[in-house]
């Protein structure tokens, strides 16, 4: 399943799954999390949404609810993604790493930054489970795109640890927020750090040079 999502097939998924319903192993719940997994990166969220509300909606264990919320997010139905999260709370099934990452990066296409909050609460309180890189860059992400600058920083500063996402993550939260000259100031830092930068990277601080007007930058 996994490498029909890599391919993107949702035909040949199809007959994966018709194979593992005859051996009655569809309710299975690691097979279950890997068909929604796989429809998702093939673009068929509702063989997703069937495979979750047929078997996994009372499920207490979080892998399926991780990846029908998941799903969500990268289908970009990014409210139902938050919708699931909450009921998934609602219904006290633990979060983790996976689950944070996937509803943050709904959050973050929202902008809802009151519900950003209240996240980013949950995780501060259980953070000795989750000391996460990944989750600690998708909540700078979020901030940032919700052009929350100060947050993104506070973030940025108490990591114990930082990656190239991380540093681009605050050059970018400079540049959106419109303090260019800042933006170049961090690249600058990024660069004496010794991390190289990525596409990502370069499309954000030349957005920085646009806002500054400068040719010679750029």
């Amino acid at each position: 399943l996994k490498a029909v999502g890599m391919l993107g097939d949702a035909g040949k998924g199809k007959q994966v799954h018709n194979y593992a319903s005859n051996l009655a192993l569809d309710s299975n719940v690691r097979v279950g999390t890997a068909l929604i997994d796989m429809y998702a990166k093939c673009g068929a969220l509702s063989d997703a949404q069937s495979v979750f509300y047929s078997n996994f909606s009372n499920c207490g264990l979080n892998m399926p609810w991780n990846a029908m919320i998941g799903a969500y997010s990268l289908c970009n139905y990014s409210q139902e993604a938050v919708q699931l999260y909450s009921e998934m709370c609602w219904n006290n099934i633990k979060s983790d790493v996976y689950t944070y990452c996937s509803v943050l990066d709904a959050i973050a296409s929202l902008k809802c930054s009151h519900f950003l909050k209240q996240v980013h609460g949950k995780v501060f309180k259980s953070r000795y489970d989750l000391m996460d890189l990944s989750v600690e860059n998708a909540i700078a992400d979020a901030y940032s795109k919700c052009t929350s600058l100060g947050d993104v920083r506070k973030v940025f500063d108490t990591m114990k640890d930082r990656d190239l996402v991380s540093w681009t993550t605050l050059v970018g939260a400079y540049s959106r927020c419109s303090d260019w000259e800042e933006a170049l100031v961090i690249f600058s830092q990024m660069r004496e750090e010794g991390f190289l930068p990525n596409h990502i990277t370069f499309s954000t601080i030349l957005d920085a040079c646009v806002g500054l007007c400068s040719l010679e930058l750029g």
